[in-house]
């Protein structure tokens, strides 16, 4: 009868992870199908498992559910709940849209913005769009009469200006660029009033006598229109809106357009699918989201990237996972954590000498604790990095770590090992030459030193000095660039 409830339910589930039907054993944790006895299979729990968080298997191919930490713990590897980085939430950050540190090497995201609004510094605020009724910020006059257009008054370079002509007014200009009325032949305007003249009127533009567009009929303008006393003549070009240059306008946009630079730009709208510019994956995430496999990550598409570490960053501000207690993550490796008192895994004398310090008498070389040994030894290595002693001049260290005399020094040979420091009467420099540095060296002659400095002292290339020249009377030397005497009142100073 067993064997007949295997074949059933071989036919009908799917095995987990670790079954087999080898053998009736392998029926585990299916009371269905086994009886109750010792070869049936005993499942383990959380409780008896002592794990307290995470996942744990049951053995018998179930995958337990052991439960989440409290605030402030983490689940660790071997599913105990330990102090850990608390991770913040939108709310506790005050977030609404976009992502945002959360305080634990890795982001949170608060989610989108709805249609037609823009995330700015985690909140959803209108996004400015010619045509919705409202003056936003940005939009002028002139980009956006239609939410910004003057009332009782005329766009002005982007600004909307109110006539200064009272009642009354017969001409002069109307602070807008427009006059307030013109005067007829033979009187010219004074004081926002047409008053008789001589001159006005006979048909000559006398600009001397103040006569201008505005306030003469003489010099009534043959082409466009007066505008602030001056004879203006209107431009667009191109431009399909924005000013024509003379207080009038090339065109209106439509809406859900702006004027910029004379042309009809679409405004940028999130929601409108499509990601325009000035937005980006954090504030508006439906028309510029992440594809799969990505975050975003400071207003870009970032691939995290962890391989195999298992713990630190994951280059897109988000974590490749916490270290447990006791360990801390290194070149994106859980290792044991330096300073706790124990020299653990991946820990040495050099990475981490509080926890792995050399004794007494050792000393730390190539991350390993070393013996030095000098032992009948006057000189070379004491085999953990340090030195022995020195030999005086004219002798040489041997290969046992004594001192011995040059034999060849003072042959009348300078052989090979040999040089004026440690054999100069083999190797003594002559010619001019004087040792330096243990070889022969030609001193730069004063010409060569100075090269055109008139006082200071010049390093003459050998480890000695050549003295330029002194300044006379109550000049000073300036020691640095080209060396000149200064005189005291500034003059020739360099």
């Amino acid at each position: 009868m067993r064997g007949v409830v295997i074949a059933g339910l071989y036919a009908s589930v799917t095995w987990l992870a670790g079954c087999s039907l080898s053998s009736l054993d392998d029926l585990k944790g299916d009371p269905t199908a086994v009886d109750a006895g010792t070869d049936g299979c005993i499942p383990s729990s959380c409780e008896s498992a002592g794990v307290e968080c995470g996942s744990l298997a049951d053995g018998c191919g179930v995958l337990l559910d052991c439960g989440k930490c409290s605030a402030g713990l983490i689940c660790s590897g071997a599913g105990q709940c330990e102090p850990g980085c608390p991770s913040k939430t939108c709310k506790e950050l005050q977030l609404e849209c976009g992502s945002a540190d959360d305080g634990c090497e890795g982001q949170v995201f608060c989610g989108n913005c709805p249609a037609g609004n823009v995330c700015d510094q985690g909140a959803c605020i209108a996004q400015a769009s010619c045509g919705n009724g409202k003056c936003d910020e940005g939009e002028t006059c002139e980009s956006c009469p239609l939410d910004c257009g003057c009332v009782g008054g005329s766009c002005v370079a982007g600004k909307c200006c109110t006539s200064t002509c009272a009642a009354g007014n017969e001409c002069g200009d109307d602070g807008c660029g427009k006059p307030c009325g013109t005067c007829a032949s033979g009187k010219i305007c004074q004081a926002n009033k047409c008053v008789a003249s001589t001159s006005c009127g006979n048909g000559k533009c006398d600009s001397t006598l103040g006569e201008t567009c505005g306030n003469c009929a003489d010099c009534k303008c043959t082409t466009g229109s007066c505008v602030s006393n001056s004879c203006c003549t209107p431009s667009c070009g191109s431009n399909k809106c924005g000013s024509n240059g003379c207080g009038g306008s090339c065109g209106s946009c439509a809406a859900g357009s702006s004027c910029s630079g004379g042309q009809c730009v679409p405004d940028a709208v999130c929601g409108n699918g499509k990601c325009d510019s000035g937005e980006n994956c954090s504030n508006c995430g439906q028309d510029c989201g992440c594809t799969s496999g990505k975050t975003c990550y400071q207003g870009s598409c970032c691939t995290p990237n962890c391989g195999t570490n298992k713990c630190g960053s994951n280059g897109c501000g988000g974590s490749c996972g916490n270290c447990a207690s006791g360990t801390t993550c290194s070149s994106g490796q859980c290792v044991s954590a330096c300073g706790n008192g124990s020299c653990g895994s991946g820990e040495n004398c050099g990475n981490c000498p509080a926890d792995c310090g050399c004794a007494s008498g050792k000393t730390c070389y190539q991350n390993s604790c070393c013996t030095p040994n000098c032992a009948n030894k006057q000189c070379g290595s004491d085999g953990c990095g340090g030195s022995c002693g020195n030999c005086a001049s004219g002798q040489t260290c041997n290969s046992s770590g004594a001192c011995q005399s040059t034999s060849l020094c003072g042959n009348g040979t300078c052989n090979a090992g040999e040089n004026c420091s440690n054999c100069p009467a083999d190797c003594g420099c002559s010619g001019g030459y004087v040792c330096h540095n243990s070889a022969c060296c030609l001193p730069k002659t004063v010409a060569e030193a100075c090269n055109g400095a008139e006082c200071g002292t010049r390093d003459n290339g050998c480890g000695g000095s050549v003295l330029c020249g002194k300044c006379s009377g109550p000049q000073t030397c300036i020691p640095v660039g080209s060396g000149a005497c200064c005189s005291p009142d500034g003059v020739n100073c360099i």
